[in-house]
């Protein structure tokens, strides 16, 4: 499983081509009326990723084929795209001495002609080299330089491959809570720029993380999940690689009937695509499995296949070809080194011989060497001289510097606490809270000093309005989006005169698209949120959501809405499903729907954000989770409001432990 996971992520953006788009690339390569830089893309694609994952030496040939024509032409961008699919097949072959010295010339030429994005990539190539050694003290250095340079220029989605690497870099290590993570803010960043291939690269890594752990039922729900995206989005050469890794867990779970039927259809999808080495891996896997059920003889078919396969993969003229370029490789640098020691001896001869001139014409020359070195220590002085003034002028910038950033740092802080302030302001105040609703609670845990997670009360003709909302991001930007978000939902009851919470959701999506469509930019941003309208004269409740659902809790009641769903069939706590989409810009708005709830004496409302659920934390690691939220919930009814709060804020705590918590926090409580 580990194997398969490395090779998983060796060339993560690798992706097969069929034979019709090989041709196609070929036609294009050879049409000599076209455009040289269509011509190069062509037969770039074609070499990588068309030939380099099921012929890696044809590809080779094909990007030396490139580098020519790329250097006669002097396009150095296409030089270095050659010289690194050469790397590449190197590596896909296992010779990493090669590999990693066609990185390295790649290196160079993206470091000359600026190329940073470019450079960014390379360096994932050269730290998997070192990840493959198992030296990973030097990929994990190369992985956050590589890091450093996306954020230098401003490219948040470029971080998503170079966090996946990093994070299987940490598994590799075992240190599986950094692991967690980083593959976690790949994940965050896959979903906010719905980058489909990165969300299934992320969960099959924290599914890898979780077997490595030995919580292979948790491992699996990984692997599933990615294997089900994977088929959505392909390419073919990922599904291959989440089928076997599926049917190699249920092998480790004792299901050899359900590996047998995973590791078969990748085995089908491997030929299909001509991949030998997921062919290779899928046959092991049915092997064991038929071993495991004692039918040996289909076993001893697969066995004979992967001895099949081993020896196309690895065939005796490419062990050769792979043996003759090693030992030039090491010719090469023994000539280097034998040339550097020869120079250093013509050195030492001429140096002796230079001495021995220099005593031969000592006694005519000997005043004149004395003026020399007299006149050279005088110049050494003023120059140690200036040099000392120099350094004293650069410590005094320094300390200018130094001075400038500290400033600036505190005038950062200073604009964070008043923009803490100015969020504050546009919160509900507590005592007015208390007034209108006096049996209730509010659990408010900003991530960071400001929040994208607000709350919200308003009353309208003798209706009480309330929310507990959840903005994109957390931080300064989050606070943002929430200011926007607070804004429409003022507006929407104090302008437009509305208290159905639907018609409230529906008004205020119109305003946050409008407010965000004055951008140059597309600003894809929202608000996810559960929305109330009570009226204590007539016990009734309005209620939608967006993406967020409401909870009721009462022990002693005996019938709920139709429209609500029974805490996993426990009695005494009713829930009912949001809309699914957000507040904000979304493909194919749907109006928000608004339910009719008949209250009892004693209900209590539960609004909520997800940070609580989500939090990372308990023995294992794992997110808290609704079904526990839903428990703990049910457990405390018969406490006070205020006495609620500081049960669930410390259930929070000890769950969170010493992990960083991941979101904002906003829970609700309100008893009628």
């Amino acid at each position: 499983m580990k194997k398969a996971l490395i090779l998983l992520i060796y060339f993560i953006s690798g992706t097969s081509l069929n034979a019709q788009n090989l041709d196609s690339l070929w036609n294009v390569w050879q049409n000599q009326d076209l455009a040289d830089t269509a011509r190069l893309e062509a037969i770039g694609k074609l070499a990588f990723p068309g030939m380099v994952f099921s012929n890696p030496d044809s590809a080779f040939k094909l990007a030396e084929m490139q580098y020519t024509f790329a250097k006669k032409i002097g396009n150095k961008k296409y030089m270095a795209n050659a010289l690194n699919i050469q790397g590449v097949s190197f590596g896909m072959k296992g010779n990493n001495p090669r590999a990693l010295d066609y990185f390295l010339q790649v290196k160079k030429i993206r470091e000359e002609i600026g190329d940073k994005e470019g450079l960014s990539n390379l360096l994932n190539n050269i730290a998997r080299v070192y990840d493959s050694n198992h030296e990973y003290n030097k990929s994990l250095a190369i992985y956050i330089e590589s890091l450093d340079l996306l954020e230098e220029i401003g490219n948040e989605e470029g971080k998503l491959n170079s966090l996946i690497n990093l994070g299987f870099n940490y598994a590799s290590r075992r240190e599986i809570d950094s692991a967690l993570r980083a593959l976690q803010d790949a994940y965050k960043i896959a979903i906010k720029y719905d980058n489909q291939r990165g969300i299934f690269d992320a969960m099959a890594g924290i599914g890898y993380c979780y077997e490595l752990t030995n919580d292979l039922d948790t491992a699996l729900e990984y692997y599933l999940k990615s294997l089900a995206l994977s088929k959505k989005v392909g390419p073919e050469s990922s599904i291959v690689q989440m089928l076997y890794s599926v049917g190699s867990l249920y092998q480790r779970l004792n299901n050899s009937k359900q590996a047998i039927d995973y590791c078969k259809e990748a085995l089908k999808r491997a030929k299909r695509v001509t991949s030998l080495i997921p062919q290779k891996k899928a046959c092991l896997c049915l092997y064991n499995a038929y071993r495991d059920l004692d039918k040996y003889q289909t076993a001893l078919k697969y066995h004979e296949e992967v001895l099949r396969l081993n020896d196309s993969i690895f065939n005796n003229e490419n062990t050769k070809e792979v043996t003759r370029l090693e030992m030039q490789y090491e010719f090469d640098k023994q000539q280097a080194a034998e040339k550097a020691e020869q120079d250093k001896k013509d050195a030492l001869a001429a140096a002796k011989l230079h001495r021995q001139e220099i005593i031969r014409n000592t006694l005519i020359v000997g005043l004149l060497i004395t003026l020399f070195f007299a006149t050279l220590l005088f110049k050494q002085r003023n120059k140690i001289i200036y040099q000392k003034e120099q350094v004293e002028t650069a410590h005094e910038e320094t300390q200018k510097q130094k001075e400038a950033v500290e400033i600036a740092h505190q005038e950062i802080r200073d604009s964070i606490n008043y923009a803490k302030r100015i969020q504050n302001a546009i919160l509900p105040p507590k005592k007015l809270i208390k007034e209108i609703l006096p049996e209730n609670f509010i659990l408010y845990k900003p991530k960071d000093v400001v929040a994208g997670d607000f709350y919200w009360l308003e009353q309208k003709d003798g209706k009480i309005l309330f929310a507990a909302a959840d903005c994109t991001g957390h931080g300064v930007p989050g606070a943002m989006v929430s200011v926007v978000c607070n804004n429409g939902l003022n507006r929407s009851v104090r302008e437009y005169d509305l208290t159905e919470p639907g018609e409230i959701l529906d008004k205020t999506q119109e305003i946050v698209i409008q407010e965000f469509e004055k951008s140059e930019e597309e600003v894809k941003d929202g608000m996810d949120i559960s929305l109330c309208t009570l009226n204590t004269k007539t016990m009734s409740l309005q209620w939608s959501g967006a993406n967020n659902p409401i909870w009721i809790i009462n022990k002693n009641r005996t019938s709920w809405p139709e429209s609500s769903v029974l805490f996993n069939n426990m009695e005494g706590g009713t829930e009912i499903k949001p809309n699914r989409q957000a507040i904000g810009k979304v493909d194919d708005p749907q109006p928000f729907t608004t339910h009719q709830i008949e209250l009892q004496k004693g209900d209590t409302i539960y609004l909520f954000t997800d940070g609580f659920q989500d939090q990372f934390g308990g023995e294992k690691g794992k997110k808290f989770k609704p079904a526990n939220f839903k428990k703990l919930l049910l457990s405390i009814q018969s406490e006070e409001m205020d006495k609620q709060k500081e049960i669930i804020d410390l259930a929070f705590e000890e769950w969170r432990g010493n992990l960083e918590q991941i979101d904002d926090v906003c829970v609700i409580g309100v008893r009628i």
